[in-house]
């Protein structure tokens, strides 16, 4: 989406990359500890379809119809808040319309996330007495906003390692949270424990290359050890999707990618 808009090295990508972690990990963040996944007028799949439209239509037009700059509507700018009216002021580029609303819709969906938990927990204080649930969902999205915090501080770190390496910081970002996420929706399936411990482990690398950014790459050479770093995230993530199909693969008796006739008892004919 970031080559796509064409944003290129701008920081504006961040925001991007944002407004598809957020939902996804709210959503599921949500279910996890009310048991109830809820699903708007704008879901995952109407998301994703959107996107596939941009993609569609970005192909037929070219990445530079997103560079064209679009008059804001007086009444819009007039009505905005203080510090955002010199921005509105001036035509803005189509692409950074497109991602401050796309931001104000996720907004909205992680502020209703938050306040169905809240709303659930309130109901079920008993159940919050007794299992610590919503101390552990507090926790878990106190950790979630440490991961992206960190992200953040990455990209906006002084250092031009992002403007000179944009794709190897983001996909190492949004590789991560997929790990993350993916860690999560196992925990709520399964009932198992969040994993915090070896999360926490698999982050020490990524809060050091954050810190060196902000040293002015005076620890070591960041473009190496992200590479090896990437490298280890496809690792673990690879082992625990492998580790999960066999087990839900033994558990079930089948066998992965292979569909097994069923046998029939001669002796019912």
């Amino acid at each position: 989406m970031c080559s796509t808009l064409h944003l290129g090295g701008h920081r504006a990508s961040a925001i991007v990359l944002l407004l598809h972690i957020l939902p996804f990990y709210t959503s599921n963040w949500e279910e996890y500890c009310t048991g109830v996944m809820r699903f708007g007028l704008i879901g995952i799949t109407e998301g994703q379809l959107f996107i596939i439209f941009l993609l569609a239509f970005t192909g037929v037009v070219g990445v530079d119809t997103w560079d064209d700059a679009i008059p804001i509507p007086a009444w819009l700018s007039s009505s905005a808040p203080d510090f955002l009216k010199p921005s509105f002021a001036q035509p803005m580029e189509a692409k950074f319309i497109l991602v401050f609303v796309g931001t104000i819709g996720v907004l909205y969906q992680v502020y209703s996330s938050c306040m169905s938990v809240w709303e659930y927990h309130s109901i079920h204080h008993e159940e919050r007495r007794t299992k610590k649930i919503y101390n552990k969902a507090k926790r878990m999205f106190a950790h979630h906003c440490l991961f992206l915090a960190g992200g953040i501080s990455w990209i906006f770190a002084p250092s031009p390692f992002f403007a000179e390496h944009p794709r190897l910081v983001l996909l190492t970002i949004g590789t991560l949270f997929g790990y993350q996420v993916s860690r999560l929706i196992i925990s709520r399936v399964t009932k198992d424990p969040y994993p915090f411990w070896f999360l926490n482990a698999l982050f020490v690398p990524y809060f050091a290359l954050i810190v060196n950014s902000w040293m002015g790459e005076t620890l070591f050479n960041s473009y190496p050890v992200s590479i090896v770093y990437l490298a280890l995230i496809y690792v673990a993530y690879a082992h625990f999707v492998v580790l999960t199909i066999n087990q839900i693969c033994d558990f079930l008796g089948i066998k992965c990618f292979k569909i097994v006739p069923k046998q029939t008892d001669p002796a019912a004919h």
